[in-house]
């Protein structure tokens, strides 16, 4: 299962598809056949499997007799919402023991909080993909091309979701249950994969670059180069200077020894 990190999976997938291409005598070991990855047990203590919300930022809301039209089939039941800061507890309350149906809380900053439920439809079906599906195709209006252009946003805070509500970043906030890990296994088990933004896992591990450092006792001219000494040839070739001299390379081309 891919939990994260899906972009750099599927940008190191073409680019090894593209160096295959460019190189088709290759060896399957070749350093482009492979990624760093970390794998965790989703089960382990410490382990969260915790919702991203959804922060509707196009139209207007939906007012009480279109939630009704649009949503057949869920029930609705109201509670006040005196402010952002009472959201964490009162989703505690009234939505998390509702993880065992399709449920959402909407929120319009009209200090009312919304709580939507249905029963599941199959052992299969996956609330957040109800959610988009019933909720913000059916009564929004928005589709897959107006989600991708930016019509939905992704907070993984529901305390900041109300906040950017309030402060007139969006028209009205979905709050979501977390997924379960056996629905994640389940989903790609089949062969499937998940709608966007439906897991966020924690702890995360920081995103960065893997650097490996090369020197002098490896043939560089010297541990130190001068700034502003670099070109980069038309064939790809890398120039950098230093006290020393200068040394050129093609990083395609840069092997280790045995």
């Amino acid at each position: 299962v891919i939990a994260d990190g899906h972009h750099r999976y599927e940008t190191s997938l073409a680019y090894r598809d593209e160096r295959r291409a460019a190189e088709p005598s290759a060896s399957r070991d070749a350093p482009f056949a492979f990624i760093l990855a970390c794998f965790a047990n989703a089960y382990a203590p410490g382990s969260l499997l915790l919702p991203i919300h959804r922060l509707v930022r196009r139209g207007p809301p939906p007012d009480d007799a279109a939630w009704a039209a649009r949503l057949p089939g869920w029930s609705r039941r109201d509670v006040p919402l005196p402010g952002s800061g009472a959201l964490p507890q009162l989703l505690d309350r009234h939505l998390a023991p509702l993880r065992g149906v399709h449920a959402f809380a909407a929120d319009d900053a009209s200090g009312r909080l919304a709580i939507f439920s249905r029963p599941r439809g199959g052992p299969g079906e996956l609330s957040v993909s109800a959610i988009h599906r019933e909720v913000i195709e059916g009564v929004f209006g928005l589709d897959e091309r107006a989600v991708r252009e930016g019509a939905i946003d992704y907070p993984k805070s529901a305390l900041q979701t109300a906040l950017d509500l309030r402060a007139g970043r969006g028209v009205t906030a979905l709050y979501l249950n977390p997924l379960a890990p056996e629905d994640v296994f389940r989903v790609t088990a089949a062969g499937e994969v998940l709608p966007q933004k439906s897991t966020f896992f924690y702890p995360k591990l920081p995103t960065g670059l893997v650097f490996r450092t090369y020197q002098e006792t490896h043939g560089l001219q010297g541990n130190e180069f001068n700034v502003g000494a670099h070109h980069r040839s038309a064939g790809g070739e890398l120039f950098f200077g230093g006290p020393g001299g200068f040394n050129a390379f093609i990083p395609q081309q840069v092997q280790e020894n045995e």
